[in-house]
């Protein structure tokens, strides 16, 4: 029975130790998978995890959702970096979008990614543009 619970311990910490997270983007260094670009800005960066865990590195939130509509198959966790705190990722599904002509993202798409809804309102007065959620993005992208 001791050994029992050990067993159920030892998983139970592997299973916790698995928690998904984006692998750190080099920028500078690191390519983006959909559009073979070398990843710069750090504003903008996003990372897909698959259901395995690997991370898919790319240079801005427009080319991870291109990406992940030509293969869902890769597709699991979608983090993008937050546009006020350059360099540290949010999730995307609970990340709030600015999209606007004057948002300079790396591949046109015209969009950045804010942790707080607060954050994003403070640079939509300044950048002007439409406060988006995750899945209106992706339908934004689609068209």
């Amino acid at each position: 029975m001791k050994y029992y619970k050990l067993g159920v311990v030892l998983l139970l910490l592997l299973y916790s130790c698995s928690a998904k997270s984006p692998e750190a983007i080099n920028y500078g260094s690191d390519e983006c998978v959909h559009c073979k670009m070398t990843i710069m800005d750090n504003k903008f960066g996003a990372v897909m995890l698959n259901k395995n865990g690997k991370s898919f590195k790319f240079d801005s939130a427009e080319c991870m959702i291109d990406y992940s509509n030509e293969k869902p198959e890769h597709s699991d966790s979608y983090f993008v970096t937050d546009f006020s705190k350059a360099g540290s990722y949010i999730s995307a599904r609970e990340a709030v979008f600015l999209h606007g002509e004057n948002v300079k993202s790396p591949m046109g798409g015209n969009i950045a990614a804010f942790s707080s809804k607060d954050d994003a309102a403070k640079m939509q007065q300044e950048l002007k543009g439409d406060l988006l959620t995750w899945e209106e993005v992706k339908v934004l992208r689609k068209k």
